[in-house]
């Protein structure tokens, strides 16, 4: 495994609310682990409750125990969703803040990811097709999935900013646990909607196959193109190779 990172604020944002951690090497009983967190609730409290957020899963990941990765990840969603709710509720300042969470590890067998919100987990499979793993918890996904909107008209939408779920506004929030199996990525790409919702999936997906370039070139190019379309947003993005050939 080898990876690359980087967040930027974009153009128009005064603060980078995203939050990114990436290691390709174990941390616990998690053998790698990448996070993409985007927060929201104003601008100090936003990023508070992304770097909680980022925070607190790096440390449930150091002291679990557990060798079920799905039920670790649960486990982690409602931890870190504890931690962030617990901070809002004792700070008036950070009232209703929140963040969204995309987590991954690649084990012996697969690669198991949580998703909370509107950030995102793609993969480059052994067929190298780009595809998206994660679906949004957001107001025009769930139109998008009715089919009232295409993935177009979704992507520049009035209400795209509107999640229906984040860590750390409620007591309590369900999170999305996905397994891919180990033979079917070959590289994930962890991202915001800052990325996403700035550059067609057809665009990144031909800027990751770019043949010759280091990672962080790419992770680089990425960022630029999203905040070449305007930079709305802040941008965060995780490129992840697993070394495997295209079959």
């Amino acid at each position: 495994m080898r990876s690359a990172a980087d967040s930027n604020i974009g153009v128009r944002r005064l603060v980078n609310q995203d939050r990114v951690f990436a290691s390709d090497k174990p941390v616990g009983v998690f053998p790698n682990l990448y996070i993409v967190a985007d927060g929201m609730g104003g601008e100090a409290a936003g990023e508070v409750a992304a770097a909680a957020a980022i925070e607190s899963a790096v440390r449930f990941a150091r002291h679990s125990w557990s060798e079920d990765p799905e039920r670790l990840l649960r486990e982690m969603g409602q931890v870190v969703n504890a931690d962030v709710y617990d901070i809002a509720a004792h700070h008036i300042e950070y009232a209703g803040m929140g963040t969204t969470l995309v987590a991954v590890s690649v084990f012996e067998d697969a690669a198991y990811c949580i998703n909370i919100g509107d950030s995102r987990l793609y993969a480059i499979n052994y067929k190298d097709e780009f595809v998206r793993i994660t679906t949004d918890h957001s107001l025009v996904e769930a139109l998008v999935q009715r089919g009232q909107l295409t993935e177009e008209e979704a992507r520049v939408h009035r209400d795209r900013n509107l999640i229906t779920r984040a860590v750390g506004t409620n007591k309590t929030v369900q999170s999305d646990i996905y397994r891919i199996p180990i033979e079917y990525p070959r590289m994930l790409l962890l991202c915001s909607d800052g990325l996403h919702g700035q550059v067609d999936d057809s665009r990144i997906s031909e800027i990751i196959r770019i043949s010759g370039y280091p990672l962080s070139v790419r992770v680089e190019m990425l960022i630029q193109e999203a905040n070449r379309n305007g930079g709305s947003d802040n941008v965060s993005v995780i490129l992840a190779d697993l070394g495997k050939e295209v079959r």
